[in-house]
């Protein structure tokens, strides 16, 4: 699997340096160490690492879903993989739950939307599940117009959330994050005139990755495995991701970088910039309304969360809609939260 395929392939092997994996224990010091003359893998510490889109599609043929979108169509973010430190010492088969992270496939979900700012769009009806990005939701054209259907009368509350916290939860097992590394500490939107006074708003994934050699170009890591023969094994690590690099001058490579996407919160290519700059002008400049809309069979068929609205010169994201439903209804009163963008 050195030359694993991304889009075919259950996992990879990428080489990650961790000089820490069996404790004071002699070793390499690096995962799934490769031999690229002989072409084979050294035995000690090979940890197989499964592409995050081959484990959403083993879940849904398992539930009955059909997961797709633009972020799993995009061709970076189809090489991530999720990392671990589970070791295949003495072991005889690879079994998938032993290299993936505690977590439910609602709860990945989750932390991966934390992560990259992702809409999640379910169809239940048809069980497919919709992977998209906020970003494109707030830069999308305004193309429904309910002037018309409005009631002149609002209530307009300021939003006092209006700056952003992002970060991850860093995994304390690993040695080379004490101190915590400028590029992976948390981002806060700077206090401006427009934001001043207001409140924070934290996100915070459970997903992070690992730091990348800038010598080597190898991800690097300091903590314990998780294998038979290292006695300091016990403690589990914390979910991460790395984007699977494929062979780079013989090695095989997975760091947290490709192309113009990377898993870090500063620097170039930061996850800011990629997924949440348009999310923090939107709190930075939002305002809240209630509204009284009369809306039609056809208005409701062809709504969606994910359209934006406009009302009398501004265009809005629904925040929330109610009603009360009767056969045969021609006009459906409808009271909206709505969301200046």
């Amino acid at each position: 699997m050195a030359a694993a395929d991304h889009l075919q392939d259950p996992y990879c092997l990428p080489s990650i340096e961790n000089p820490g994996f069996y404790g004071n224990q002699g070793f390499s010091g690096i995962v799934n160490k490769y031999d690229s003359g002989n072409g084979w893998y050294n035995d000690e510490a090979r940890v197989p690492h499964f592409f995050l889109r081959w484990v959403l599609n083993q879940f849904g043929q398992r539930a009955g879903w059909t997961f797709k979108g633009a972020f799993l169509d995009d061709p970076d973010l189809s090489r991530l993989v999720l990392a671990n430190l589970y070791s295949l010492d003495s072991a005889t088969a690879i079994f998938p739950a032993n290299h993936l992270p505690d977590l439910t496939a609602g709860g990945l979900l989750l932390e991966l939307r934390k992560l990259f700012n992702l809409y999640l769009d379910f169809d239940v009806r048809r069980k497919v599940l919709d992977l998209g990005f906020c970003e494109d939701v707030l830069k999308s054209a305004c193309i429904i117009d309910w002037t018309q259907k409005a009631d002149p009368g609002h209530t307009k509350t300021p939003e006092t959330i209006n700056r952003l916290e992002l970060g991850y939860e860093l995994d304390s097992n690993d040695a080379l994050m004490k101190p915590i590394p400028a590029a992976m500490d948390k981002y806060v939107t700077p206090e401006t005139a427009e934001n001043e006074g207001g409140s924070v708003l934290s996100i915070r994934s459970r997903l992070s990755t690992y730091l990348t050699n800038p010598v080597t170009g190898l991800a690097r890591c300091s903590q314990p495995g998780i294998s038979p023969l290292n006695k300091d094994s016990q403690s589990q690590a914390l979910p991460k991701l790395l984007f699977w690099n494929g062979m780079v001058s013989g090695v095989p490579t997975a760091t947290n970088t490709s192309g113009a996407r990377s898993l870090i919160w500063n620097g170039e290519n930061n996850l800011v910039d990629s997924g949440y700059r348009h999310y923090e002008r939107f709190k930075a400049g939002t305002f809240r309304l209630a509204k009284n809309v009369a809306l039609t069979p056809a208005d409701l068929a062809t709504f969606s969360f994910k359209k934006k609205v406009h009302i009398k010169g501004v265009n809005y994201l629904v925040g929330s809609a109610k009603m009360n439903l009767a056969k045969d209804q021609r006009v459906i009163p409808t009271q909206l939260e709505l969301w200046r963008v």
